[in-house]
């Protein structure tokens, strides 16, 4: 299999890309979360109970659980939790003794007594492994190629999770903030494919000056 060397260009245009990614990373614009619903936290299931119950007119099963906190400043600690089910499977979350489920604790929660209501199940560990396995073999079978191809779609996941998302909810012009996104995500594509050079610069160019020219146009035409 033949190796392909990258250009210092490509290298240098990868790491400030990377770099761009590890300051997405780090950074937090989500508001203030409300401190009457606690801080989410994960829970290891201990033990459960199936209690049939009826509400309004169906029925429903409400499971009631033993759960000992794995995280926060409650680690170690055990609280009852409740988990009800609906007869609908797409908004249903069976669960069992094991499995590692998110709850929300109060600060003044007291271990034992105070109730806790399951969120719902604990998937990013699975998820982030399960990404990592695709990371290597994206590496073993493509090597630089790769990794180009890798970089724009991490850079979209955390523009859309760090920026567009809290930005948004915040309250600043959707717009503008889908604009920025779009720019960042448009030069990510277009330098990693042509690299840093003016034929890059043309091809960037070009998706932006039509994004922009269009919205103006619906502005002016609203």
């Amino acid at each position: 299999m033949d190796i392909v060397t990258p250009h210092r260009s490509d290298i240098i245009t990868f790491l400030v890309f990377l770099a761009a990614c590890v300051l997405l990373l780090c950074l937090n614009l989500y508001p203030k979360g409300d401190s009457e619903s606690g801080a989410k936290t994960k829970v290891r299931v201990l033990t459960v109970e199936d209690v049939p119950h009826t509400n309004g007119g169906g029925l429903v099963f409400i499971q009631s659980l033993q759960v000992q906190v794995l995280n926060g400043p409650f680690k170690g600690k055990k609280f009852p939790a409740t988990n009800e089910v609906r007869p609908l499977i797409e908004i249903s979350k069976m669960i069992k003794p094991g499995d590692i489920a998110l709850v929300s604790i109060h600060h003044d929660a007291e271990p034992e007594v105070s109730m806790l209501i399951v969120q719902g199940r604990q998937r990013l560990d699975w998820f982030l492994m399960f990404f990592g396995f695709y990371v290597v073999l994206f590496f073993v079978f493509a090597s630089v190629i790769g990794a180009k191809a890798l970089m724009p779609f991490i850079l979209s996941c955390l523009c859309v999770w760090k920026l567009l998302v809290p930005l948004s909810v915040k309250g600043f012009p959707p717009q503008l903030v889908c604009i920025a996104c779009a720019c960042i995500l448009t030069a990510a594509i277009m330098y990693l494919t042509t690299g840093a050079s003016r034929k890059g610069f043309a091809v960037f160019a070009a998706p932006i000056t039509a994004l922009v020219g269009g919205l103006i146009f619906v502005k002016k035409k609203s």
